[in-house]
């Protein structure tokens, strides 16, 4: 993962896109408070594994490694200089652990990864069971900050108990590098399961939210905040339990903040985007932003830049549920779009206010045909009867028949009865 880091009064880092613009624009991808910097001053874009940079026609021009500027590869260690800035290139490469020894875990193969750090299947060798391990990258490590942060949050979240949670075990440090130790979900987060199936059936959808709301609640009343809920954090396994991950763990300042983002920031409330501070509203927010995806299998909002992402989660209201996805009931919509409210006192008070709406949704006006998951058993989705079986088809005829026939049979019989009285009656 590449990144360019700039010295001088305030570190600040930026994570490289595939194409990345640099200058004092407003629309720039990396903005620079230089007055020596053009609107436009360089590009920096990705070929395969390697970066380019290109300088933009500025009008001070910049330097690579003290040596004037048009284009060039970029390589690690390289030195920019625009105007009064230097940044400096850097390539990040997780280190691979598998095989090792960290806190008692033998780590084995690797199954998430993130800006932060790496997740990896392990073995706890004392307890024998199958543990999760996420092991934070270097470059977190050396941040003593973040890294008190982390220990602290990290032992506050192991303190949680709830079904809808995920449980930590353990958390320090070992052969330099800082861990926590977590249960382990045999299955699929939610992000895998759209991506492999699209929109999932309404009534999984509507269990899933109910479910991370109740996880949510609890740790709102022991005073945590998640700060990320995402359908990467939201894992089912094989039973169809739902568990919320990260809860309540520490992140990078800079994921949060306009210029140092890291990940994608699709599921980010508004007041967090500004660095305003979080409440549970917030997550509140997010797991709106996860319904919606849930729902429709696209996120709320969409944009090739993070820059163009924040102003629309800012500023830009989401097309409407139902738009998307017409057989989603508007009393499903209505709290899609009530999580999803701009102002913080527009949105549900509590997460149990949540878990409270969708309850009172009950049935289905249109149900869906149901498509078995092996992953998920929707416990609230009605389903049709179908049309009726070929054998049942042949039975109503049959019984229709034998009415008609009875009907007839009826009426000649009195019909013939009373043509004998009446030929009776005339003969006198």
């Amino acid at each position: 993962m590449p990144w360019l880091v700039q010295q001088g009064k305030g570190r600040r880092e930026f994570e490289l896109q595939d194409r990345t613009i640099i200058g004092r624009g407003r629309d720039c991808h990396i903005k620079l408070d230089d007055p020596l910097v053009s609107r436009h001053h360089v590009e920096i874009r990705r070929e395969g594994e390697k970066y380019f940079i290109k300088d933009l026609g500025s009008r001070n021009g910049s330097k690579l490694n003290g040596q004037r500027l048009t284009e060039a590869e970029l390589h690690e260690f390289d030195r920019i200089t625009m105007g009064s800035t230097r940044l400096f290139f850097y390539v990040l490469r997780p280190r691979n652990w598998k095989g090792e020894v960290i806190g008692g875990c033998e780590v084995q193969e690797p199954i998430g990864a993130g800006a932060s750090g790496t997740v990896y299947k392990a073995l706890q060798i004392s307890m024998e069971r199958i543990v999760a391990i996420k092991i934070l990258n270097e470059r977190y490590c050396l941040d003593k900050e973040f890294i008190r942060r982390f220990l602290e949050e990290a032992r506050l979240a192991g303190r949680l108990e709830h079904p809808n949670v995920i449980r930590v075990y353990d958390v320090g440090e070992a052969k330099g590098a800082f861990y926590y130790t977590m249960e382990y979900v045999n299955g699929s987060s939610l992000a895998e399961l759209v991506k492999e199936r699209g929109a999932i059936r309404i009534g999984e959808a509507v269990e899933i939210i109910k479910r991370v709301a109740l996880a949510l609640d609890y740790a709102h009343r022991q005073g945590v905040l998640h700060r990320d809920v995402k359908p990467a954090n939201i894992l089912v396994n094989l039973e169809g339990e739902v568990k919320l991950a990260d809860l309540g763990l520490a992140r990078p300042v800079d994921e949060i903040t306009e210029e140092k983002a890291v990940g994608t920031p699709l599921y980010m409330s508004p007041e967090q985007i500004l660095g305003k501070e979080v409440s549970p509203r917030s997550d509140l927010y997010s797991l709106g932003a996860t319904f919606y995806f849930a729902l429709s299998g696209t996120p709320p909002h969409s944009g090739s830049t993070k820059k163009e992402v924040f102003e629309k989660q800012l500023w830009d209201d989401p097309i409407p549920i139902e738009q998307l996805r017409p057989e989603v009931p508007p009393a499903v919509s209505a709290v899609v779009h009530r999580l999803l409210a701009k102002r913080v006192e527009d949105r549900y008070p509590t997460a149990r206010s949540v878990v409270d709406a969708l309850n009172e949704i009950g049935q289905f006006e249109k149900p869906e045909a149901p498509t078995p998951h092996p992953l998920l058993a929707d416990k609230e989705m009605d389903t049709t009867n179908g049309p009726p079986k070929k054998g049942a088809t042949k039975l109503l005829w049959a019984g229709a028949l034998i009415l008609e026939l009875a009907a007839a049979f009826a009426a000649f019989f009195f019909l013939g009865r009373w043509l004998a009285r009446w030929a009776e009656s005339w003969l006198r």
